[in-house]
């Protein structure tokens, strides 16, 4: 079975420093902590938490970046994951959750 989302947190233009910090993350705490930027670096982190539907429980964290690219006048968004399925304690899952509630623009779970 698989995993079923469970929240979704987009971090639009995040700093050229926040982005590295992310990509070499060690640390949940590395992966979380993001600045921002003021202006459209068409740029966005997103965290998708994961859950196991079966036992709820096991919690993971994908990070994946999407970067929008206009060629020829038209917008391409490619995708490249950072981190995938990263094993969360019940504080850092809890930590996330807590970002997705706070999120300015809470983006819809499909």
């Amino acid at each position: 079975m698989a995993d079923a989302k469970d929240a979704e947190i987009r971090v639009a233009f995040p700093s050229p420093e926040s982005l590295a910090q992310v990509k070499a993350g060690a640390t949940v705490v590395d992966l979380l902590d993001v600045s921002t930027l003021k202006e459209d670096t068409r740029e966005h982190l997103v965290y998708v938490l994961h859950r196991c539907p079966a036992c709820e429980t096991l919690p993971t964290l994908t990070i994946k970046l999407n970067r929008t690219v206009v060629s020829k006048g038209k917008p391409t968004t490619k995708t490249q994951i950072l981190h995938a399925a990263v094993l969360l304690t019940d504080t850092e899952t809890q930590t996330v959750r807590e970002l997705a509630t706070e999120a300015v623009e809470p983006v819809p779970v499909a």
